[in-house]
This record gives C-alpha cells, sequence and structure tokens, in this order.
C-alpha cells in the first residue's frame, strides 16, 4: 500500500493550460486506491463566484473528496478514486465556473438586502478537460487491502439459555468491504445481533476502516463457532484472513427453570419501572386499576414485575425458557429491536387474564 501512494504523484499532460490534472498512478488493480489533485490557477480569482472541478461519475469507478482548498493561485481539490472494473476505464472531468464583476461578488458577501431578488450578474463557463484512460488489472477476493480480523467470546463455557457473547472485529485499509453480517450459520441456537458499528476515514492511501460486530448466542446444547474466512488482495499478492472456531460448553442450569411459580423478582431500574407502571396504569385505566393492585400481591406480580425491568435479552430469554410456544410475534419484535415498552404491556395484559 505505501508504494502505491507516494508523495511523488504522476503529472498528466496539460501543459500550459490554467488547471491541472495528476495522479498517484494510472496502473492499477480493480479496487485499488488512486489518489486525484485537480487544480485550477488563475490570476483573477477575485472575479469568480463558484468553482466546480470534479470527476464526472461513472458506474466504471466511485470516488470520495478529501480535500478542498482555496490557496492565493486559485483552487486545488483532491479526490480519492477506486476503479470498478479491469481493462480500460476513462475518467471524464467536469470543470465549470461562474464569472463575474468584484463588486457584484463583493456585495454578494457583504449582503445588500436584495440578494433574493438580484441574482448575482455573471457569466458560467464551462472548459474542455482531456479524460485520463486507466489502465486496470483484474482481481477476485473477498477484501481488498491490508486487513486484521479478529473474534473473541466472552465465555467457552455456559449454562443452559446463558447468553455467550460474540464479537467480531474487521479493521484495515483499502477498499471499504461492504459486509453485513459475517457470523456463520450456527444450527440449533438462538442468535441476537445488535446494529453493526462501521467507521470509515477516507485518507490519501486508502479508505480506513473500523467494523464492529456484537452478538448473544442463546442454546440449551454445546455448540462451535465456526471459523470467518476472507480472501484478501492487497494489491500485490493474495492471503486468507481466518478467525479460529470456538467450541462453546453448554451445561444444564444450576437452577432448573421454575414451571410453577415465577421466577424471583429482579429489582428494576428505577426509570424503566417509573416509565413502565406509568405507561401500564393509562393502559389498564378505571376498573382494571383495582385488579392491578390486588395482584401486586399474588404470585403473578413477581413475574410481571421481572418483566418490567427486564432489558431486552432477559426478556427473550425468559420467553424462550417459560413460553416455548406462545408469544411468537413478541419474540420476533424483541429479536427486530422494536420499543421494549409496546411489547411488555401487550405481554402484561395477556399474562393478567392468562389462566396458567
Amino acid at each position: 500500500m505505501k508504494k502505491i501512494l507516494g508523495s511523488l504523484l504522476l503529472f498528466i499532460s496539460l501543459f500550459g493550460a490554467d488547471f491541472e490534472v495528476k495522479l498517484s498512478k494510472t496502473k492499477a488493480y480493480i479496487y485499488e486506491p488512486i489518489l486525484l489533485e485537480l487544480t485550477y490557477k488563475t490570476a483573477n480569482k477575485k472575479e469568480i463566484d463558484w468553482i466546480k472541478f470534479e470527476p464526472k461519475k461513472s458506474q466504471d469507478y466511485e470516488f470520495v473528496v478529501l480535500k478542498k482548498e482555496s490557496p492565493l493561485f486559485g483552487y486545488r481539490f483532491l479526490y480519492l478514486l477506486f476503479p470498478k472494473r479491469s481493462g480500460q476505464v476513462l475518467v471524464k472531468y467536469r470543470l465549470q465556473l461562474k464569472i463575474a464583476p468584484f463588486a457584484e461578488i463583493q456585495n454578494k458577501i457583504l449582503g445588500t438586502g436584495y440578494e433574493q431578488t438580484n441574482p448575482i450578474e455573471g457569466r458560467i463557463e464551462t472548459k474542455e478537460v482531456a479524460p485520463t484512460t486507466l489502465r486496470i488489472k483484474p482481481a477476485s477476493a473477498d477484501l481488498y487491502g491490508n486487513f486484521q480480523l479478529g473474534l473473541s467470546v466472552d465465555a467457552t463455557k455456559k449454562e443452559a439459555y446463558e447468553p455467550v457473547y460474540v464479537t467480531i472485529h474487521l479493521q484495515g485499509i483499502g477498499y471499504p468491504p461492504n459486509i453485513s453480517d459475517p457470523l456463520p450459520p450456527i444450527k440449533g441456537v438462538k442468535v441476537l445481533a445488535d446494529k453493526p458499528v462501521k467507521r470509515t476515514v477516507y485518507k490519501e492511501d486508502g479508505a480506513h476502516i473500523d467494523y464492529t460486530f456484537r452478538y448473544a448466542i442463546i442454546a440449551d446444547h454445546s455448540f462451535t463457532i465456526p471459523a470467518i474466512k476472507y480472501k484478501v488482495f492487497d494489491f500485490t499478492t493474495y492471503k486468507e484472513l481466518q478467525t479460529k472456531p470456538f467450541s462453546i460448553t453448554i451445561t444444564p442450569p444450576s437452577t432448573k427453570p421454575d414451571t410453577t411459580t415465577a421466577p424471583k423478582p429482579i429489582v428494576p431500574v428505577a426509570k424503566e419501572a417509573a416509565s413502565f407502571f406509568t405507561s401500564l396504569l393509562i393502559f389498564m385505566a378505571g376498573v382494571l386499576t383495582g385488579i392491578i393492585a390486588t395482584l401486586l400481591f399474588a404470585k403473578k406480580a413477581k413475574e410481571l414485575l421481572f418483566i418490567a425491568g427486564a432489558n431486552r435479552e432477559e426478556l427473550l430469554t425468559h420467553l424462550i425458557i417459560h413460553y416455548p410456544n406462545r408469544f411468537e410475534k413478541e419474540k420476533i419484535a424483541i429479536e427486530a429491536n422494536k420499543k421494549l415498552l409496546p411489547i411488555k404491556l401487550k405481554l402484561v395484559k395477556e399474562l393478567l387474564w392468562s389462566k396458567s
């Protein structure tokens, strides 16, 4: 990677013109980052209202802007370009600018109170810029650039229905990978996925990416997290990124689930409980208020207290263990990160009128 974007840029044509196009290279591999510098020079900068100097959009490549500068001699634009197919790729450019008298531009900057009704007078110039031909070599891989991949678990031995927390971390420099769910399928387990955290920062040597994927796996039997494998091309050689598989041992719960009485109450977080019972009292207003007050001293009240204070993972685990054949819609809604409060209210309503 360090070789592909050296400090010296390759000068591409345009001698004697008031603009310049410079590229770090014109021969590269597919998805290899290419640094593109566009410069416009003028002695009458004060008479330029605006300027657009950029590559034209194309399916053959994509680009992002790194920097826009306005030095004394004119304007400088820095882009990062990624070719998306092999063969000859033609990069075209657009250069437009609006020329206006300095007094007009000065009034626009300072403001006269009539900017909306009296647009600035001037002329728009379009300059022809010769396209650049890139010669792109083919490559086939899952990832393009230099990357590191890691997988970790919080423990390799858990009790039945106790979540196993898994973290997958991918970072490196190159072309941004399009990865949404790197965890391989695991039969016979319940997988809860957090929203991935993806950070991408574009710099002159490529896209700096940092992806984190987190999961909670719930199972009643031992299982293995398979190895994750990616074929990587660093624009010189092919490599393979691979995590090691993890064998997770699941033991019977130290305390068997009580199917006759509700679980021990969990003291809810004050804010969560307050919000829950406020909405619950509104929802069950009127004559049902007396029923709720009575149930607070019944054994089912313990389960209602648990539901009130449970977080997303605790509530899903509780439903899986105690109601394996009920509340399927609620389980799906919890997994889909729907709002918990409406789900809890519906569960309470069902449980209040349930005989079991």
